[in-house]
């Protein structure tokens, strides 16, 4: 019999009490047999622990409750204590789609030997669970020149060797941008393989760091590009005009304040799809 390599999931959380028993389920719920489930919880006093605690001995869960740096500095801590060969991340507000996702990958790593990291896709979901829309995988952006200017991978359909990890360093000082230094920097030294499959979900319910982010994630983003293209692109002072936007938007009365920071990213969106996405939305 073929060796089965165990996969390491790494799950980082804080006050994620409504979303993470469906996060636990979708992992529990792989019949790929050799899966291990890591959640890195930064002190959560909703009832997160209490829910990862009615897991105990149900599977091969491990979870700590203590402060940590932000969202990179748990997932570095889970990738520091995975025993897997095959890693991956996935938040406390996302799930995977069916229970046949991990095995199916495996099968990729297995059939594509020289693969580093394998890229699906995925569906949008609201915060009830429902759909919104997929969001597939477009392999032309799949390589470190695309992810120098703009971010396509679905993250949580993102798997990984162990050798990822141990020579890309997540940037704990980053807290909305660290999955794109990432992959991108894993770009420049690993292959990667994109595919047609869909594996995850990505909530969008309003106060997820993606869509809350306001003014701070577009400034964070801004600096990731300058740190890509350099100041001297046309594509850096695009995303800068947007982020000024935001800038104005923080300004606002708090009443306000949520949909001018989401009618500018949606302007910025609409305006990157114009430009054949070579510009990162803000």
């Amino acid at each position: 019999m073929a060796v089965r390599p165990l996969v390491s999931v790494i799950t980082p959380s804080y006050q994620q009490g409504e979303f993470i028993e469906a996060t636990i389920e979708s992992v529990k719920a792989q019949t790929y047999p050799n899966v291990e489930h890591i959640v890195i919880d930064a002190g959560s006093t909703d009832e997160t622990t209490a829910i990862l605690g009615r897991y105990d001995g149900s599977y091969d869960l491990k979870w700590i409750s203590e402060p940590d740096r932000g969202q990179a500095d748990a997932i570095r801590k889970g990738f520091a204590s995975a025993k897997g060969s095959i890693l991956c991340w996935l938040n406390s507000d996302d799930t995977y789609v069916t229970p046949t996702v991990i095995g199916r990958v495996v099968d990729y790593f297995s059939a594509f030997p020289d693969a580093d990291v394998v890229c699906g896709g995925g569906i949008c979901i609201d915060k009830g669970g429902r759909w919104i829309k997929a969001i597939s995988l477009r392999p032309e952006r799949v390589n470190s020149q695309a992810l120098n200017v703009k971010y396509d991978l679905m993250q949580p359909a993102v798997f990984f060797r162990r050798s990822v990890a141990e020579r890309i360093s997540l940037d704990v000082n980053l807290h909305f941008a660290f999955d794109w230094v990432f992959f991108r920097d894993a770009s420049l030294q690993f292959n990667f393989l994109p595919v047609t499959d869909t594996w995850a979900t990505y909530r969008a319910w309003g106060e997820n760091k993606s869509q809350s982010g306001g003014y701070r994630r577009a400034l964070e983003i801004l600096e990731v590009q300058r740190r890509f293209v350099g100041r001297c692109s046309w594509r850096y002072w695009v995303v800068a005009g947007f982020v000024g936007l935001h800038a104005v938007a923080a300004m606002l009365p708090a009443g306000v304040r949520p949909s001018a920071h989401a009618w500018v990213s949606k302007s910025s969106f609409m305006f990157s799809s114009l430009l054949r996405h070579r510009v990162t939305p803000v």
